[in-house]
């Protein structure tokens, strides 16, 4: 793997629609770098999210088609009731992975988010739309890795949907499901 030196991140003039995007990384990250890939550039980040006591990092391909090297995410469950895989680390390519082995039919809605997430970033230069994508698809993973935890969201959001009863008690257990997700993936 041939790591690039770190081009320089300069700010564009004024009035180019473009060119921003390295400045956006750089400015929050502690380290960054890039590599060419196969039709295309990876460029990678770490960034402090201040939520852990470590560092995270988080990779972000640009200007390329191919798809994300295969991360490889395997377990066996702890119990009969136990999740199906463990936690993946949060970046899009581990998520990607965990979503392939839990839910492969989401995966043309993972891609789509990352490439409106990745737009968005560059466009508001901000980092906000790739952590509202993290956070999103890891909440995701922590509830469908547990398949009957799952179901019982899944049936929780059709008596939502339905409105044929009193959704209050049905919202409060949806919310609990999202609370307990987003502690077991770090991101409480």
């Amino acid at each position: 793997m041939l790591v690039e030196p770190h081009p320089e991140a300069l700010a564009p003039p004024p009035d180019q629609g473009d060119g921003r995007g390295l400045l956006i990384v750089d400015a929050p990250a502690t380290d960054w770098g890039q590599r060419r890939v196969c039709g295309g550039l990876l460029v990678w980040a770490e960034v402090d999210t201040g939520r852990t006591s470590h560092w995270r990092r988080c990779r972000y391909r640009t200007k390329t088609e191919s798809p994300a090297p295969e991360v490889t995410v395997s377990a066996q469950p702890d119990s009969p009731y136990g999740p199906l895989i463990p936690m993946p680390e949060l970046t899009p390519d581990a998520l990607r992975a965990a979503v392939a082995r839990i839910a492969p039919s989401r995966i043309p809605a993972l891609t789509q988010h990352l490439f409106e997430a990745t737009t968005n970033a560059q466009q508001t230069q901000s980092l906000a739309p790739l952590r509202a994508f993290i956070h999103s698809w890891a909440v995701f993973v922590a509830i469908e890795r547990h398949p009957e935890q799952a179901a019982r969201l899944h049936a929780l959001e059709r008596i939502v949907d339905a409105g044929e009863e009193d959704p209050t008690e049905a919202i409060t257990e949806i919310r609990r499901i999202h609370e307990t997700a987003e502690a077991e993936a770090g991101l409480r």
